[in-house]
């Protein structure tokens, strides 16, 4: 270059910035992805904690359910259901026809879910039930199903067995739990595997309605 040039200053021209002003830019928009981050994990960790709570609350009232004595098939059955992470609400659901703390816990949960259609009558249910039985047992399946809804996607991927079918265990829970409260009115020896069909009828019902459920959202989300 000769001498008296001048030497060009590419940082005065529009549109650029300097080294150092670049730089920083760079170190703002980290800073704000990090305090980003940051909000982001003090939020799933109360999340979490809020959860924890109320998976604490729910393993309280398992608890006080499973200490009866009579209860020692409930145990196995929940304990496995519990080792596959099924949603401790769903278990509630299905204990709750006949344990007043769970059916209190799920009514108030109730309360702040949308309705669901209630599942038309099988026949196997016509079969089994009086009338006055079918209203509580209506009643309370509709509640199953709508706190499965709360959970889709976690429900069927635990809830299922590798075939696609209904997990066995939460099949015999269900009809374990029909049994006991069947057990109060005027009925003579029930068949469990009666009572067992009608829950894989029952569920088999669900994971096709959840399967719905999930692909009705996938389809808003794109």
């Amino acid at each position: 270059m000769a001498e008296g040039e001048s030497n060009p200053n590419f940082d005065a021209f529009p549109g650029s910035a300097s080294g150092s002003e670049k730089v920083r830019e760079t170190d703002e928009q980290f800073q704000e992805r990090y305090r980003q981050a940051q909000a982001a994990v003090k939020k799933i960790r109360q999340e979490e904690q809020k959860k924890k709570a109320q998976d604490n609350s729910l393993a309280t009232i398992i608890t006080a359910f499973l200490q009866d004595g009579n209860r020692t098939a409930f145990f196995i059955l929940i304990t496995r259901l519990s080792a596959r992470d099924i949603p401790s609400d769903l278990i509630l659901a299905v204990i709750a026809l006949v344990f007043a703390p769970a059916a209190e816990q799920i009514d108030h949960k109730l309360l702040l879910l949308p309705e669901a259609k209630p599942e038309e009558s099988s026949r196997e249910k016509h079969a089994l039930f009086s009338d006055v039985e079918k209203q509580r047992i209506d009643a309370w399946t509709n509640g199953i199903l709508r706190i499965a809804r709360t959970e889709p996607q976690q429900i069927l991927v635990t809830a299922r067995e590798i075939d696609g079918e209904p997990n066995r265990s939460l099949v015999q829970l269900f009809a374990l739990v029909l049994r006991e409260f069947l057990e109060t009115g005027e009925h003579g020896d029930l068949e469990i595997e009666n009572l067992q069909a009608f829950g894989e009828t029952f569920f088999g019902t669900v994971m096709a309605d959840l399967e719905q459920q999930v692909g009705e959202e996938y389809l808003l989300e794109e």
